[in-house]
């Protein structure tokens, strides 16, 4: 992609920002995990990808452990039989949902849009 350096750096901004925020915040949340992982899901299935949506698809990349410049594509996988799981069963069970992220997360950065760009990367950096 012509867009990994600026969103290189978007990435670490973002890890930066989360790990502050998490710190005084419990990552373990239970509300984290299956719903972090079905967000990114969705923001993947939108037609382009810009601004909050692509600051909210790399936090919940980060919350869920995955390096979000990473080049592997991953694969659609069946993730239902965890709706149900606690975070840290979930984050246990990593091998059976990894893929399916893997798979999203290179669907938001192949729909990068036009607005994703580094003139444009200031807006992003904003933490509302």
């Amino acid at each position: 992609h012509k867009s990994d350096s600026w969103f290189q750096i978007f990435c670490e901004y973002i890890l930066v920002k989360i790990s502050i925020h998490e710190l005084l915040v419990d990552i373990s949340d239970e509300k984290n995990g299956y719903s972090d992982l079905i967000k990114l899901i969705k923001i993947s299935e939108k037609n382009e990808i810009k601004g909050a949506n692509l600051r909210d698809a790399v936090i919940y990349a980060l919350r869920l452990g995955l390096d979000p410049l990473s080049g592997y594509n991953g694969y659609k996988q069946d993730i239902s039989h965890l709706k149900d799981s606690k975070y840290t069963e979930f984050i246990f069970k990593r091998d059976e949902w990894s893929e399916r992220t893997n798979y999203a997360l290179s669907l938001v950065k192949d729909k990068l849009s036009r607005y994703c760009s580094p003139f444009y990367f200031l807006f992003y950096i904003q933490w509302n």
